[in-house]
């Protein structure tokens, strides 16, 4: 028996297990994509082969593919990109880049082929939105410079050395450059590491230095709303209390404006669009719930609406997700794509509530509250960063790409990417 004949018997026999837990749900089997929210508990995983194979989640019938295996690497773990406001897609959604455990980008096309580009620099990258084959990226001779690259063939085609707009020496990196439409993008150092850098640069020439500020402090991260204008400042945990969880830099006017927890809701991982900030917080006015988002304007911050009416129940306390939402559009009629994954209460205990819709899910949610539900990522969280989806989504909302360690099935128990075709 070939191994493939070996994985298609084993899948049988998990299709027929499904089958049975689909039936005892109730799951009648809806016209795709689902948007109902009858239980389906989370399948074993089904045997998968290597890079390339294709299958269908049991349970929504979405197509996904593996994109990546232990040979795709040397051995490695390969990940999606962990800021889930990079594009990981280029602007006409026919590639996407992967990063292994030790930084190193690769590429892939939306049917599979691992593509033969190598790019300098050093972090995570980030698709241009004017150009299909540009890409931004720190690196330099300085490490401190951003560089545009054509990743057909690794050439530099634009740079900005940051050490003109704050001279520094030393160790001193990037924490990532963030890219709106028209190519405008801001990036943030001045540290050796994530949570010690206070410079943020935007590209129109305007920068901003958190530690000369009444109240100074460190960034975690920025991001981009898609216009450019806005830039979304993420504090570092120990300064939040005084600086607020997250500043709003209006950079024509050049005002910031804080947003503090719990008062202002902007909890838990975050997306935005154009003039909409959605954030994993609850509530407005429902009860509390893990499975809660807020919507507001970006020129209305402080009037949030919640996105789920009615929740979910029982009610879930300990959940978590990544939203991304780089496939906005101006009428807000696009999925915000949701990567959800139960966690931990203080004392390493997970969350007893019993199994529902949207756990452990690659969900797609509209601002009028409809979810779409495209599949199960598999992805067993105990803990680990890395094993958590961070799904992110293709311009054209046809692709979702995201990590998994598979319900730790893998070899050595590693992280590969995959690859949902959501539309």
């Amino acid at each position: 028996m070939t191994n493939q004949e070996m994985i298609d018997k084993l899948n049988q026999s998990i299709s027929l297990q499904n089958e049975v837990i689909g039936s005892l749900s109730g799951n009648p089997n809806p016209a795709w994509p689902i948007s109902d929210r009858i239980i389906r508990p989370k399948p074993t995983p089904l045997a998968i082969g290597p890079a390339g194979y294709q299958f269908t989640d049991p349970s929504f019938n979405t197509s996904l593919r593996r994109i990546t295996d232990e040979s795709s690497s040397h051995g490695a773990s390969c990940r999606v990109a962990s800021n889930a406001h990079l594009s990981a897609f280029n602007s006409d959604s026919s590639i996407f880049f992967v990063v292994d455990e030790g930084n190193t980008v690769i590429f892939y096309n939306t049917d599979g082929v691992k593509l033969p580009y190598t790019i300098p620099g050093y972090g995570e990258p980030c698709f241009s939105y004017l150009y299909s084959n540009g890409i931004f990226r720190a690196g330099g001779d300085n490490n401190r410079t951003i560089l545009g690259i054509d990743v057909t063939n690794g050439n530099i085609t634009g740079q900005t050395n940051l050490d003109e707009k704050y001279p520094l020496s030393g160790e001193i990196y990037v924490g990532g450059v963030l890219v709106a439409d028209n190519d405008i993008w801001a990036t943030f150092w001045g540290g050796p590491a994530q949570d010690e850098h206070n410079l943020i640069y935007h590209s129109s020439g305007k920068s901003t230095n958190t530690l000369q500020y009444i109240k100074p402090f460190k960034i975690h991260s920025i991001a981009l709303d898609r216009t450019g204008r806005f830039v979304f400042i993420y504090v570092r945990q120990q300064d939040i209390a005084t600086v607020g969880k997250i500043l709003i830099w209006d950079v024509p006017s050049n005002t910031f404006i804080p947003m503090f927890t719990p008062q202002n809701l902007p909890g838990g991982h975050d997306c935005i669009g154009y003039n909409e900030w959605i954030t994993h917080d609850c509530c407005t006015s429902s009860d509390w719930d893990a499975m809660q988002w807020q919507y507001r304007t970006i020129t209305d911050l402080m009037h949030t609406r919640d996105l789920i009416n009615p929740i979910l129940t029982p009610k879930l306390v300990y959940a978590d997700d990544h939203t991304s939402y780089r496939n906005a559009s101006a009428s807000g009629a696009k999925p915000i794509i949701s990567s959800t994954f139960r966690t931990v209460d203080g004392n390493n205990q997970p969350d007893t509530c019993p199994w529902r819709a949207w756990d452990d899910e690659i969900i797609g949610i509209m601002v009028n509250g409809t979810v779409y539900r495209y599949c199960h990522h598999q992805s067993l969280y105990t803990g680990d960063f890395w094993d958590q989806p961070l799904a992110h989504v293709s311009p054209d909302s046809k692709y979702v790409v995201f990590s998994s360690n598979w319900g730790q099935t893998l070899l050595n128990k590693r992280q590969d990417v995959f690859l949902a075709k959501i539309i």
